[in-house]
């Protein structure tokens, strides 16, 4: 994921009507989270993030744990 996509990530998840604090609440804590907690699964390969146009409207992103046979959504 390139910088520009973390920074709109991050942004969105700053939110906080969408925000729910998996990654954390400041942007830093957000990509570190994405760059360094989520390690069984690449994070690239770990959010959905749909647009309509250029705007994005969501985002969905899991945390998969190999080792106890779970994610977190």
């Amino acid at each position: 994921m390139n910088s520009v996509k973390y920074l709109i990530l991050s942004q969105s998840l700053i939110i906080m009507k969408s925000h729910i604090g998996f990654c954390g609440k400041e942007q830093d804590e957000i990509v570190d989270c994405m760059k360094n907690d989520m390690d069984d699964i690449n994070y690239t390969d770990s959010f959905i993030v749909p647009y309509e146009g250029n705007e994005l409207v969501g985002v969905l992103g899991f945390d998969a744990d190999f080792e106890n046979s779970n994610a977190e959504i």
